[in-house]
C-alpha cells in the first residue's frame, strides 16, 4: 500500500490564462449549450443571434463590448468544433477502458480532463458526479474517466498514489493536477462545484463559470475512509 502522496515531480505546462467571461457572456453560452444538448426541449438558438445580444448591451463601453463579442464568438466556435467531432457523447463523461486509447485521445483533442478512479472509492464516485455537471456545462472540454488499474504506465508517470486523481491537458500538455479533495476545500468528503471550476478556469481548460446550477447533484456527507491506491 502506497502512503507517499507527493506529486511535486509532475511538471505543469504554463499556458497563458485567458480572460474569464462575465456573467452575461456565461448566460449566453449556457443558453447556446442547452439548445445543442436538448434540441427537442429547447427552442433552436442561432449563435449569431446570441452574439448580437451583447451588441445590444448598453451597459458597457464600445471597446469593451467589441472584446466581449469577439471572445463569445470564439468560444461558440470552439463548442461547435467539439460538437462536430463528438456529437454522440457531447456533454457526457466518456469512460475509457484502454490506456492506449486515453493516450491517443489526449494528444488528439484540444482540451481533455481525465479522472483516474477506483469504482469502490466513495470520493471517486463523488468526483464522477461533479464531472458529469462539468461535462454538461462546458462543452468545449472533453471529460473522460479511466480506472487507475487500467493505466499502469500513466499511473507511474504521474506518481498516482491517492485517488481520486484528476489531470487536465491542453494540446497534449499537462496543465492541471488535483490530488484527492485536498485542493478543493475543507470538507474531506465533498466540495462545491464552483471550487473545481475555479481550478479549471485558472488552467485555461474552461472559459466561464456556471450560472445555472439547477442540475447540480446534492451530496450528503460520506464516511471518511482511507483511499490510498495500491498500484
Amino acid at each position: 500500500m502506497y502512503k507517499n502522496r507527493t506529486t511535486s515531480k509532475i511538471k505543469l505546462y504554463p499556458f497563458p490564462v485567458a480572460t474569464k467571461m462575465d456573467s452575461k457572456q456565461s448566460e449566453i453560452v449556457e443558453q447556446f449549450q442547452q439548445s445543442i444538448l436538448r434540441p427537442h426541449e429547447e427552442e433552436e438558438v442561432d449563435s449569431d443571434d446570441l452574439v448580437e445580444l451583447l451588441d445590444e448591451d448598453d451597459s458597457v463601453m464600445a471597446q469593451y463590448r467589441a472584446q466581449r463579442i469577439q471572445q463569445l464568438s470564439s468560444h461558440i466556435k470552439e463548442i461547435r468544433h467539439r460538437q462536430a467531432q463528438d456529437s454522440d457523447e457531447l456533454g457526457q463523461v466518456r469512460t475509457i477502458e484502454k490506456e492506449s486509447d486515453l493516450m491517443a485521445l489526449v494528444t488528439k483533442e484540444d482540451k481533455v480532463l481525465v479522472h483516474f478512479y477506483q469504482p469502490d472509492f466513495v470520493r471517486c464516485k463523488t468526483m464522477n458526479e461533479k464531472l458529469e455537471l462539468i461535462a454538461e456545462k462546458h462543452l468545449e472540454l472533453m471529460v473522460v474517466v479511466i480506472k487507475a488499474e487500467n493505466a499502469p504506465f500513466l499511473a507511474n508517470k504521474l506518481h498516482i498514489k491517492q485517488l481520486p486523481f484528476v489531470v487536465g491537458y491542453i494540446y497534449g500538455k499537462l496543465v492541471l493536477k488535483l490530488l484527492g479533495f485536498e485542493q478543493l476545500g475543507n470538507n474531506p468528503n465533498d466540495f462545491p462545484i464552483q471550487v473545481l471550476e475555479n481550478h479549471l478556469l485558472r488552467a485555461n481548460l474552461i472559459k466561464h463559470e456556471t450560472i445555472n446550477h439547477s442540475r447540480a447533484l446534492q451530496r450528503g456527507v460520506h464516511d471518511s475512509d482511507s483511499e490510498d491506491f495500491d498500484i
